[in-house]
């Protein structure tokens, strides 16, 4: 889930799930729980004048998801 808040887009894993985890080193927006990752990247690249979806789209689409399969199995 991506929140926006006071201007920061933050990323909340929610439920966490074990075994699944955000690559955010793409991405403008942090993770805010369960564990504090920072962005990786310090801007987001978007043409303006954009519209919210745009914007929300652009900011999941930095968002790698990573699985592995080992954890899922356990």
């Amino acid at each position: 889930m991506v929140l926006g808040l006071n201007g920061h887009c933050l990323v909340v894993d929610f439920p966490p799930f074990p075994g699944v985890r955000f690559n955010l080193s793409q991405s403008c927006s942090a993770e805010l729980w369960p564990m504090r990752r920072p962005a990786g990247a310090p801007t987001l690249s978007i043409a303006t004048p954009a519209r919210t979806d745009q914007v929300l789209l652009a900011i999941c689409q930095g968002i790698t998801v990573e699985i592995d399969p080992a954890s899922l199995r356990a």
